[in-house]
């Protein structure tokens, strides 16, 4: 494959918003790691997020792992049932 030139490409702005403090993916865009995958016409990307801060260090606190879908790779929508992955067997701020 071959990327175009930078100076012909276009910004075409955020393609998945984070949700609302306290929301599950209120936290997503700086956390890592996210995966791509494209199956079928559909780009599914998988991201971690989470709900908040941690009090004892400000750090993103319970995180989860979700997924959303595009046709064109520019618009994602997120699925209905994420987070699709949660581990909080203690209920602690860091899980």
């Amino acid at each position: 494959m071959t990327l175009p030139d930078q100076e012909t490409w276009l910004d075409y702005g955020v393609v998945l918003e984070t949700g609302a403090e306290g929301e599950w993916d209120f936290m997503w865009a700086g956390l890592t790691p996210g995966s791509v995958v494209q199956k079928d016409g559909t780009i599914y990307f998988y991201y971690v997020a989470g709900d908040g801060y941690r009090s004892f260090d400000g750090d993103t606190r319970h995180r989860a792992v979700g997924v959303a879908t595009s046709e064109d790779g520019l618009q994602f929508t997120k699925h209905n049932a994420n987070p699709i992955m949660t581990h909080r067997p203690y209920e602690g701020e860091e899980e």
